[in-house]
């Protein structure tokens, strides 16, 4: 019975700190979060150099939904100079994955057919990624 009423307690506790870590959250998010003024100023604003940024991310047999909302995030940041670099390490192609991979160019999938494990199926993302060294350093 002992057993039982700790596993309750450390529920109980962790659900009311997330409760209380959701309220700051959302309170920090309402005093900082840009409004969609603010979002479209910063599409436009232009820098002297626009480096690429890009994203790696291996996968294995990823969850649509979890999966549609990464790619939702990316495309939809201000800053669209990136490429999103995806290796699907699953056993069969996903037609669901397909779609959602489709909706924008910066987008670059391969599919291994085997899953290498994520360091393999990382360094195969990262191959893909454009090449060009960008310094932050100036003469």
């Amino acid at each position: 019975m002992g057993k039982v009423f700790n596993k309750i307690k450390r529920l109980y506790f962790f659900r009311k700190n997330n409760n209380v870590i959701n309220r700051h959250y959302n309170k920090w998010i309402k005093l900082n979060e840009a409004d969609e003024k603010k979002l479209e100023d910063e599409r436009h604003e232009m820098f002297r150099d626009m480096p690429l940024v890009s994203i790696v991310i291996p996968t294995y047999n990823p969850d649509i939904s979890y999966f549609k909302a990464l790619i939702d995030s990316l495309c939809s940041q201000s800053y669209s100079n990136i490429e999103i670099c995806i290796v699907d390490g699953s056993e069969n192609k996903s037609e669901e994955v397909e779609k959602v991979i489709n909706v924008d160019e910066r987008i670059k999938y391969k599919f291994l057919n085997s899953n290498r494990g994520i360091s393999e199926n990382t360094n195969e993302a990262i191959k893909m990624a454009n090449r060009r060294i960008y310094s932050f350093c100036r003469p």
